[in-house]
C-alpha cells in the first residue's frame, strides 16, 4: 500500500530553533529545515535525537513570518559523515508538529502553497 501525505511538502531551507528541556535546563539547537509541510519538517543535525522527544519549535519563514509550536521526533537515522575530517555524524531528523495552533499551521500552508507555485529562477 502506497503512503500518501496529507499535507503538501516543499523542499526549502528555513531557519529553525529547537528547544528541549534537559534536567530543567533549556537546550537550544539552531539549524535549517530541509523540507516542511503543515504536518512536520525534516532537519539535518549532527546529533541524534531520541524518538518521541518533544521540543519547542520556532521557524522563521523566508517571508519573515515566525511560526511557533511544538514537535515530536519521529525518526533520526544516520545518513552520513560531515566535517573537514569526517568527524561529525549527520542525522536526518524528522519531526511531526503537535501542539501547534491552527493559525500557526495556516502560516505554513500559505508559505508552502506560495513556494510551490513560484516559477523557477
Amino acid at each position: 500500500m502506497e503512503h500518501q501525505r496529507m499535507n503538501k511538502r516543499v523542499e526549502v531551507l528555513i531557519d529553525v530553533e529547537l528547544i528541549s528541556e534537559k534536567a530543567g535546563v533549556p537546550v537550544t539547537i539552531k539549524s535549517k529545515t530541509r523540507d516542511i509541510s503543515a504536518g512536520g519538517m525534516k532537519v539535518y543535525l549532527t546529533i541524534k535525537l531520541p524518538k518521541k522527544e518533544e521540543m519547542a519549535v520556532q521557524l522563521l519563514l523566508p517571508n519573515k513570518t515566525t511560526v511557533t509550536g511544538e514537535a515530536v521526533v519521529v525518526d533520526s537515522p544516520l545518513i552520513g559523515v560531515v566535517g573537514d575530517k569526517g568527524q561529525d555524524y549527520l542525522y536526518e531528523t524528522r519531526f511531526q508538529f503537535q501542539k501547534m495552533s491552527a493559525e500557526e499551521k495556516q502560516k505554513i500552508i500559505k508559505y508552502v502553497h506560495s513556494a510551490e507555485n513560484k516559477p523557477p529562477a
